[in-house]
């Protein structure tokens, strides 16, 4: 149906939907469901704006092309990944380097993967600099880049024995190298490119 005949309603805000659960109640989810399962709650979002899907892609394909070349394996949400037990978390972009490719299953990635990226959302952006970021540390994440698109911005986070401390923070334009995947650089401009 052309868009020119819809009744589009305006732009939504992001909404997304919380409540407690069993780990059980997770599992029986239908397979694709973009569901998270942290500290006993089914986190539910819904389907992310083009221009946030567009920084995910941008950012995914030049992963990609980088794990092709190491021998590692990139991919993008949903792919559930287990941090703990009873801790599922579906990245945004998740990145796993050959020395960790024994933590990817047919269900997802059981355990840390090397890096993890999240774009950052108005209704996502309090789990993923918080309770995710933490679990990220704890579980072992060993790079975790945060993009913003609306102010055009990305934070790198590195492994420290501190913890998860930032290591490059880029604002608007320039080359953002990762500390922990040798040669991996990525031009700004070139994540946050509209088609």
């Amino acid at each position: 149906m052309p868009t020119d005949t819809l009744a589009l309603e305006p732009l939504r805000v992001e909404a997304p939907v919380s409540y407690p659960a069993t780990f059980e109640a997770w599992l029986a989810l239908p397979e694709g469901a973009p569901a998270q399962y942290v500290d006993g709650h089914i986190h539910m979002t819904p389907a992310p704006l083009l221009s946030h899907q567009d920084v995910v892609l941008n950012f995914y394909t030049l992963l990609r092309a980088y794990a092709i070349a190491h021998g590692g394996y990139a991919a993008v949400a949903p792919v559930d990944v287990y941090l703990e037990e009873r801790l599922v978390v579906q990245p945004d972009v998740l990145y796993v380097a050959a020395d960790r490719r024994d933590r990817l299953s047919e269900r997802g990635v059981i355990g840390a993967p090397t890096l993890v990226a999240e774009v950052l959302s108005p209704s996502t952006a309090h789990l993923d600099l918080g309770r995710k970021r933490r679990a990220y540390e704890e579980a072992g994440v060993l790079e975790y880049w945060i993009f913003d698109r609306h102010v055009q911005t990305v934070d790198v986070l590195t492994a420290t024995d501190a913890g998860l401390r930032t290591s490059a923070r880029v604002y608007d334009e320039g080359t953002v190298a990762s500390a922990v995947l040798t040669g991996f650089e990525v031009e700004l401009a070139d994540v946050f490119a509209r088609p």
